[in-house]
């Protein structure tokens, strides 16, 4: 467990002053309507959203107080149309409430699988059948092992192989529904811990280079987190192994993993021929050949699903959304060196995923890009993120495949913030 110090706050410009640079698109940008520039940035400030946190508190009982000092929040304008309040906690409902979606869309009960923590439902997974992490690892299922276990890695080597154990049986087998299903026992059984996992997919070497949202191309994997413990695991949702040594490596500290701590080292599933999504600031998706839009892809995918695992309906929202390709390896350096750095807060990323869950809800073409007056994108995130909101629905494509970081910046680079 990481021991924090008290956090920095970095001084942040507040008036940027931005003005047309010489993007081969900043000259075709029209204004949308006469009271709004074709692209401007949000001005986020602390709001109590009452509907939200009424239905927040239905799930998940106490809701946590207003967020009201926050890196976001440090850009202000003068004109109250760039308003736009936020209310962190109440943000939260998009996850809290993943659990009851797949147990709705899944069309039988999840309840089962989260009872099995607490009672002899599949007892042959518990047993012959229990998927264990490592070789030293527990052989079988033992319920009073668990709660009364006395770090975050030897629970989760009861109950994540407890997860991995009654795969089989899963409604769907949606990776997402893993994700709700287990942070839903410890909530219910075991509230030590505030277990959040989510899942995402990773290269896995096909010829075309895809990666999709149900992971039917790549290979299932995810982060798990516990505030409580402060640290950021691999979460592997498939019975597969990484190491060397034939071991599951089902959830090391992040950096440990073989796949991004040694990725051209060789394994059962090769991690040479894998693209992690956290690698995507070595670049090694163009070492590895995989195709850049893909690679940034599955890091869009890795941020927004801390906020919300999709259940099949957060597909089809209207909301688009792009990260600057320089944003984009800040989040995953910062994300992969987590456990090292004490000035790093992991809710800094749980907000930046609420807000683009609440974007795509909202409808319209947003791009997230750095705070101007930040450290610039050679550093870790320190939790201030701009949201600029654009006229045109293709702007968050032209930014998703910006290989080549003209982009960035984009604040500068693009339209104009006149008023």
């Amino acid at each position: 467990m990481r021991h924090r110090n008290a956090v920095s706050r970095r001084a942040v410009v507040r008036s940027v002053g931005l003005t047309l640079a010489g993007s081969a698109i900043a000259g075709s940008v029209k204004a949308a309507d006469r009271n709004r520039p074709a692209q401007y940035r949000w001005d986020l400030t602390p709001v109590r959203d009452a509907e939200r946190r009424d239905e927040l508190s239905a799930l998940v009982g106490d809701v946590g107080p207003l967020a009201e000092s926050h890196p976001a929040f440090a850009y202000e304008t003068d004109a109250e149309r760039d308003d736009h309040g936020v209310d962190f906690e109440a943000l939260k409902l998009y996850r809290e409430r993943n659990y009851q979606e797949y147990d709705e869309s899944s069309g039988r009960s999840l309840g089962r699988f989260v009872e099995a923590f607490d009672n002899d439902r599949f007892e042959e997974a518990k047993t012959e059948r229990f998927r264990y992490a490592r070789r030293d690892a527990p052989k079988e299922w033992d319920r009073e092992a668990w709660l009364n276990a006395d770090d975050f890695g030897t629970s989760l080597d009861y109950a994540h192989s407890l997860l991995i154990s009654i795969d089989n049986a899963v409604a769907g087998r949606r990776f997402g529904a893993k994700t709700a299903i287990l942070r839903e026992a410890y909530r219910r059984y075991h509230p030590t811990y505030d277990v959040l996992a989510w899942s995402f997919t990773m290269d896995n070497g096909h010829d075309d280079n895809t990666i999709t949202p149900t992971g039917d191309d790549g290979t299932q994997v995810g982060l798990v987190y516990s505030p409580q413990a402060d640290e950021l695991r691999a979460f592997t949702l498939t019975a597969t192994g990484f190491a060397e040594d034939g071991s599951l490596q089902m959830h090391p500290l992040i950096e440990e993993w073989s796949v991004t701590d040694d990725p051209d080292a060789e394994a059962d599933r090769g991690p040479d021929s894998l693209h992690h999504p956290l690698l995507f600031h070595t670049e090694g998706w163009n070492r590895q050949s995989i195709a850049f839009g893909p690679a940034k892809t599955a890091v869009v995918e890795l941020v927004n699903h801390i906020g919300c695992d999709p259940v099949p309906q957060h597909f089809d929202r209207e909301g688009r959304i792009g990260l600057t390709t320089g944003f984009a390896t800040v989040l995953t350096r910062t994300l992969l060196e987590y456990n090292r750095h004490d000035d790093v807060e992991f809710e800094w990323f749980r907000n930046l995923a609420g807000v683009m869950e609440l974007a795509r809800d909202r409808g319209g073409n947003y791009v997230f890009d750095i705070a101007p007056g930040s450290d610039g994108y050679g550093g870790l995130f320190d939790g201030n993120f701009a949201v600029y909101e654009v006229a045109y629905d293709y702007v968050p494509g032209l930014v998703h495949a910006d290989a080549a970081r003209e982009l960035d910046r984009f604040g500068q680079v693009y339209g104009g913030l006149e008023r």
